[in-house]
């Protein structure tokens, strides 16, 4: 259904929110968190304790072999499923350092996990508890929104690059939030401040959005 004459169409950010919000039930989301789940329930088997079943960390340095085993099978898996990078490739950019001691290969996945390195990992579950089978979701949490935030950044970068689909966009989230009062208790939105405050403000409000709503069926609003 179109927008009704003299309403604006906001068809384009719906579908921009409706494909964020899929993201990370895609297969190239859900590998690889099976991937590192994959990794990180193997090393608890053969590293646990044998009577209370956890890892305990008696010491940083069991923790940052832990971090450095589930970092680099997400490094691999995307290398190899997302990149299409050649086993020679991985190994050169492995062997070469940037100007801060990292591999080639480590700055270029953390890139595409929003940032996330394996020092920033080892930092982020630095506090966590010993490690277990109910638990282990919690270790993999950082690496994984890492990603998803690195594909919602590409994903809304390709639609949103002028102040005009911007201020469109600003103007659709007022809309959403004034359709669904329930789901967006509580949040405000500030006015129109530019392109990238704009494309941020959809990166964490695109949750929030019923999987139901469109902004042209007003039997899809929480306030009909």
């Amino acid at each position: 259904m179109m927008a009704e004459e003299n309403e604006k169409d906001y068809t384009i950010y719906h579908d921009l929110t409706q494909k964020l919000k899929k993201i990370t039930e895609e297969p190239a989301s859900t590998n690889l968190v099976s991937k590192i789940h994959g990794v990180g329930s193997k090393y608890l088997h053969e590293n646990k304790d044998s009577v209370t079943g956890l890892i305990k960390w008696s010491d940083e340095t069991e923790k940052h072999r832990f971090t450095d085993a589930i970092w680099d099978s997400a490094a691999d898996h995307i290398a190899e499923n997302y990149l299409k990078l050649e086993a020679g490739d991985i190994k050169k950019l492995k062997s070469k350092k940037d100007p801060d001691g990292m591999s080639l290969f480590e700055t270029m996945i953390s890139s595409y996990l929003g940032g996330v390195d394996k020092k920033r990992l080892f930092e982020q579950i630095e506090s966590l508890e010993d490690l277990s089978a109910e638990n282990l979701m919690n270790y993999i949490e950082p690496i994984f929104k890492g990603h998803i935030s690195y594909r919602h950044t590409v994903t809304i970068d390709d639609k949103i690059k002028t102040h005009e689909q911007a201020s469109g966009l600003h103007e659709y989230l007022k809309q959403v939030k004034k359709h669904n009062p329930e789901s967006f208790k509580g949040i405000k939105i500030p006015g129109y401040k530019g392109i990238d405050t704009t494309k941020n403000l959809l990166g964490q409000l695109a949750g929030k959005i019923p999987y139901t709503y469109h902004p042209h069926k007003k039997e899809t609003y929480e306030v009909k």
